[in-house]
């Protein structure tokens, strides 16, 4: 697989893993922030719905109230139950169609004896009924209480309290009342989008009565045919717990998000909910999708990215393949281009060596660049060094290799006791007096222009003392005197060119001439 592929394949993956765990987080913070959200407004509505109902009841009560503590009405009826009368029946009529009339709401309103006979009523149907069987009769006798009944195919308001004169009861007083307004109140949806609803439900004898139409009645479910997690918000409403449902499900048995609400002063069981695809699903197929295209343009830029970084590593190992291609084909002039890589900079450098030492082979041993392939100059440069190591512990004199700038790169010993890595890299100027640097200089140039070597004789100073030497420049590389000697002499075999290359001993300081030289200038001293 190619390094840019590989790159990009890369950027790729690691892309679409950082994608898609922060498009999964995402989500999800995003769908727990909403349902956070969709909850609380649930709960908002269950509240105010609640307190709705509660104040609706409460004074339907405080209107009973009101009735009931008229101390001429209670006197009327009193009287009636002593001495019955068509005459006292119409004036306690009378005075019960007045108080129905000022409030739309009142159905009827009745007085029932202490025996269970209805006495008087706004409506004249139900005088002389009998109710001595219903519970509101009885608790009504004792204290002020409401009842959800269901009269007429309609559930009604039923609201009873007793008539109470000095101490004595005197009779029970009811009002009926039509939830026309309290429904109104109930099924107000604003807000709570196209499935959300408030149901309100009482408990009856064997099931559960919801006192108003619900959203899908349609698609209710028969509660015989329920199962045990079916309306569970309900249920526990009617149980009088107070929760929030993050799932659940509904009178559908569709998922729902619901809170549940109990009035105590009616037994009121309250639900508000909403369809929980409708109030997170829809939402979290959007950010879904939103989330999907930003993605796709992540991976884009990131294919992109690795892609040009690819490229640019690869376009200078490709210009250096080339470049190692026609090396191994004997072309060793070729400039090795820089790179802004440092891994690539770096095997550029590291093969500019190699490419040094295999022309400093081709000079040593004699062939021509046409004639030796890759292999054989690695092998004839291995040949060289060999021999050249052999030379180096053999000899007596200091042999230095000294690029054009009297930078040292390489010597056999030297006449101080200095670490070699202390010595390759310093320059041959340091030890030299400023005229022997003069003629070295000058020696340089004179090699460097003609290409042949050059013999001077240099004074060093030593920590010991100074010392002269005899010294032999050769020319080791140089652009044209360089192509010049490997022209006249690569006729020659590699071994006679090695024996005239040692023989000039490059950079050779003769320490043997230089004792000579010294016992000369001691005797001239002496003589003086």
């Amino acid at each position: 697989m190619k390094i840019s592929t590989t790159i990009t394949a890369v950027f790729l993956v690691i892309a679409l893993v950082l994608t898609s765990l922060g498009t999964y987080t995402f989500i999800n913070t995003s769908t727990d922030i909403i349902e956070q959200h969709v909850q609380n407004k649930l709960l908002s509505t269950a509240e105010s719905r609640e307190n709705h109902i509660e104040t609706y009841l409460e004074q339907n009560i405080e209107r009973l109230k009101l009735l009931t503590s008229r101390v001429g009405l209670k006197t009327t009826i009193e009287e009636y139950n002593i001495a019955p009368s068509v005459e006292l029946q119409d004036k306690i009529t009378e005075r019960l169609t007045s108080s129905k009339d000022a409030l739309d709401e009142f159905e009827r309103i009745c007085v029932i004896s202490p025996n269970g006979k209805v006495i008087a009523s706004s409506n004249q149907a139900f005088c002389g009924k009998d109710v001595t069987e219903k519970n509101f009769f009885d608790n009504g006798k004792t204290e002020n209480k409401i009842y959800f009944i269901e009269e007429d195919d309609e559930i009604k308001l039923f609201v009873t309290g007793p008539f109470n004169l000095d101490g004595k009861l005197v009779g029970v007083g009811l009002t009926v009342v039509k939830l026309a307004n309290l429904e109104q109140i109930i099924k107000d949806r604003t807000g709570l989008g196209e499935t959300g609803e408030v149901l309100v439900t009482i408990q009856g004898e064997t099931e559960r009565i919801y006192l108003f139409e619900r959203l899908f009645e349609d698609e209710a479910l028969s509660q015989d045919t329920e199962s045990t997690a079916t309306a569970e918000p309900m249920k526990q409403a009617l149980l009088g717990n107070e929760q929030i449902f993050e799932s659940t499900l509904d009178y559908r048995d569709e998922e729902v998000i619901a809170v549940s609400q109990y009035v105590e002063i009616g037994q009121i069981g309250l639900v508000a909910k909403i369809d929980r695809q409708e109030a997170i699903g829809s939402i979290r197929d959007e950010l879904v999708k939103s989330v999907s295209i930003v993605g796709a343009i992540i991976l884009a830029i990131a294919g992109l990215v690795g892609w040009f970084l690819g490229k640019r590593i690869t376009k200078p190992l490709k210009k250096l393949t080339e470049n190692v291609d026609e090396i191994t084909k004997g072309k060793l002039d070729i400039q090795l281009a820089k790179s802004s890589v440092v891994e690539v900079q770096s095997l550029t450098d590291s093969l500019n060596r190699v490419l040094a030492s295999l022309k400093l082979a081709i000079l040593r041993t004699g062939a021509s660049k046409s004639e030796l392939g890759i292999g054989e100059l690695t092998k004839a440069k291995e040949e060289v060094e060999n021999k050249w190591d052999i030379l180096n512990k053999n000899t007596d004199d200091y042999i230095m290799l000294i690029d054009d700038k009297g930078k040292i790169n390489d010597y056999n010993k030297v006449p101080v006791d200095t670490p070699r890595e202390k010595i390759i890299g310093d320059t041959i100027y340091r030890y030299l007096d400023s005229e022997s640097k003069v003629k070295l200089k000058k020696a340089f140039e004179n090699v460097n222009k003609t290409g042949k070597s050059e013999s001077i004789e240099m004074k060093i100073i030593l920590p010991t003392g100074t010392r002269w030497l005899s010294t032999k420049i050769i020319p080791l590389q140089n652009n044209t005197p360089k192509e010049e000697i490997v022209e006249t002499e690569q006729k020659e075999n590699k071994e006679t060119l090695l024996s005239k290359l040692i023989k000039k001993k490059p950079a050779l300081n003769n320490k043997k001439k230089l004792n000579k030289k010294d016992e000369k200038r001691k005797q001239k001293s002496r003589r003086k």
